[in-house]
């Protein structure tokens, strides 16, 4: 599908979008590329939360507007997804979202057709964070953590976990109905744990989110109704 056939359909009010979200370093970027692969357009991490610190020190500026306009700004200037489908129009990668956030892209693009929640056990976690973060505070990497787990409560949507036990075969299942192809990239685990780091709150909040949700060692739980492939 072409940018001015999806404007267009954002002018509708009938573009079809998919938002992945969750913390840093569990798996946000890959689980995006594949769900890219069905996708026209992606969009990783793109700064909204500056954005929306900034907007309520605009003055004299039509609020609903200035979005309107920047979501089309955002689908105008987005690359292509990582494969050649295009049964959903968008993949938007928020990793750290807040619920704020996830509200203005709603407002921006209409409801998500599907939400992905990426999870990570907190040893695994922490151990990615700091190396990947080194110049922020443990405890900022702790909150951020903890945090997504609130957001989730209020965001929803489908969980799948990021850990040794995810494999390419999971993710067709995970991605289905719509298919991955066979040239699509392996999936490689890399992760190492650094238990010291991890707080009671990290696990104690990881544990309560598991148990809520995952059971027989499931990978991945599926709540939202995808909506049927496109003829």
């Amino acid at each position: 599908m072409t940018k001015p056939e999806i404007l267009d359909k954002l002018e509708n009010g009938n573009l079809a979008w998919w938002f992945v979200y969750g913390p840093g370093r569990s798996g946000t970027s890959y689980v995006s590329r594949m769900a890219s692969q069905n996708a026209s357009l992606l969009v990783s991490d793109w700064g909204l939360g500056a954005v929306l610190n900034s907007a309520h020190r605009m003055l004299r500026v039509d609020q609903s507007r200035f979005f309107r306009d920047l979501g089309a700004n955002i689908l105008e200037n987005a690359p292509r997804g990582k494969g050649k489908g295009n049964q959903i129009d968008l993949v938007v990668k928020q990793a750290r979202c807040t619920v704020m956030e996830y509200e203005k892209l709603c407002e921006m693009f209409g409801p998500a057709q599907r939400r992905i929640f990426c999870m990570r056990e907190p040893a695994g976690y922490m151990s990615s964070a700091v190396k990947k973060f080194a110049h922020a505070k443990e405890i900022s990497h702790v909150d951020a953590y903890t945090r997504m787990f609130e957001v989730y409560n209020q965001v929803g949507g489908d969980i799948i976990q990021y850990n040794e036990k995810l494999s390419l075969e999971i993710m067709r299942d995970f991605i289905a109905p719509f298919s991955l192809g066979d040239d699509v990239e392996e999936f490689t685990f890399k992760g190492s744990e650094s238990p010291e780091l991890v707080t009671p709150e990290m696990q104690e909040a990881y544990d309560t989110f598991r148990d809520a949700h995952f059971q027989n060692g499931a990978q991945f739980v599926r709540y939202d109704k995808v909506p049927e492939i496109k003829s």
